[in-house]
């Protein structure tokens, strides 16, 4: 039975995109019978599956310290991760290992994985290139290039391959595409009723510079009364601007409409009482995993256009404008509001894009060729 090494920076019960693929695989494989060990910097085993192996720094008082210094936490990930790993490798004896978003713990993982002979495979979320070019900083990009070029396998999750060798280097036969997979039957609640007369938008994900949430609050004020009575907005997560958009909404005098929310663990049941989906980032969403489980379950998703989302979904089946900002986020907010029969056409079309496309079956054959 061969063991797999994993490698995420965060592995935690309100998951991001990224980790819910993370804990997809491990539910896969086990039933597949390789056996997993999953280290990451800081999480819980919630919602790990019962025969996986945990590790994780949460608990380490001076990798927490450094971790939240700008400039050494790139040093805690390699110096601290890296003996961390060491361990892992010596008491495990791990055959395959397979990198998630690791940030910098990536470089001390791939440098073991050829110090001991092991296989390594780099398995890379899309928006993640984007997050760490643009918001992570040099050291944090600059480590991920490294560790890219190094590995034996790279897998673009979500995104043209010739993307990845403009950014990360790596070489062509060593580079391969895979969808970002979903599991329909975790969140999708059912068909929504656009003929209602008040329709709910909502947001799933950090208040920070790369998803810019308050682009869509913005929006919002825009639309005149008549709009406004139409619609009911709620916000769910965390992070730096989580002030900053609660004041934005004070100032606008929205709270009547607009309710920020902590971090949801129910998404099913947040998907299931509204019907459009807004993802107001200005950098490259391509296959976000909110946007996916949003399609997936029939609801109108509004995202910035890109080269990723068209090459899957056209016209007829998103709702995807450029620029991303307030007054053409607004524009198309009104044009979902004013055409609900078309609206229901476009998300019954995205979910059958999603069911035939971006399964979780159809990611795991392409993924276990390369174990």
């Amino acid at each position: 039975m061969r063991k797999i090494l994993i490698v995420s920076k965060y592995f935690y019960p309100f998951e991001s995109g990224s980790e819910k693929t993370t804990r997809y695989i491990i539910d896969y494989l086990a039933k597949q019978d390789y056996r997993t060990v999953l280290f990451c910097a800081k999480g819980g085993r919630d919602k790990l599956n019962k025969d996986a192996v945990f590790y994780t720094m949460e608990k380490n008082k001076i990798y927490s310290f450094l971790s939240k210094k700008r400039f050494l936490k790139e040093f805690a990930d390699i110096f601290i991760g890296g003996a961390n790993l060491l361990k892992i490798f010596l008491k495990e004896k791990i055959d395959v290992v397979n990198i998630h978003y690791s940030e910098a713990i990536g470089v001390p993982a791939v440098v073991l994985s050829k110090i001991f002979n092991k296989k390594c495979i780099v398995l890379w979320p899309t928006s993640s290139l984007y997050h760490s070019k643009k918001t992570d900083g040099k050291l944090s990009f600059i480590s991920s290039k490294f560790y890219s070029s190094l590995c034996d396998v790279f897998l673009a999750k979500g995104m043209p391959s010739e993307q990845m060798r403009k950014y990360f280097k790596v070489k062509k036969q060593r580079l391969f595409e895979t969808v970002n997979p979903v599991e329909q039957k975790d969140y999708d609640p059912g068909e929504c009723d656009y003929n209602a007369e008040i329709l709910g938008i909502y947001y799933l994900g950090k208040y920070n510079d790369f998803k810019r949430p308050e682009i869509l609050i913005k929006a919002i004020d825009l639309l005149s009364d008549f709009y406004k009575k139409k619609v009911r907005v709620s916000l769910y997560g965390n992070g730096p601007y989580e002030n900053m958009i609660k004041d934005i909404v004070k100032e606008k005098k929205l709270e009547s409409i607009v309710f920020i929310n902590p971090p949801t663990k129910n998404v099913k049941e947040v998907i299931k009482e509204n019907h459009i989906f807004v993802y107001p980032s200005l950098y490259e969403p391509a296959f976000s995993q909110s946007i996916l489980e949003s399609l997936g379950s029939g609801r109108i998703v509004i995202c910035r256009k890109t080269k990723g989302i068209t090459k899957y979904f056209k016209s007829d089946s998103i709702v995807a404008i450029s620029p991303m900002n307030e007054r053409v986020l607004a524009d198309a907010i009104m044009r979902v509001l004013d055409n609900r029969e078309e609206c229901r056409k476009i998300a019954r079309r995205a979910k059958s894009i999603i069911s035939e496309t971006f399964s979780f079956d159809s990611f795991m054959a392409q993924f276990l060729v390369h174990l």
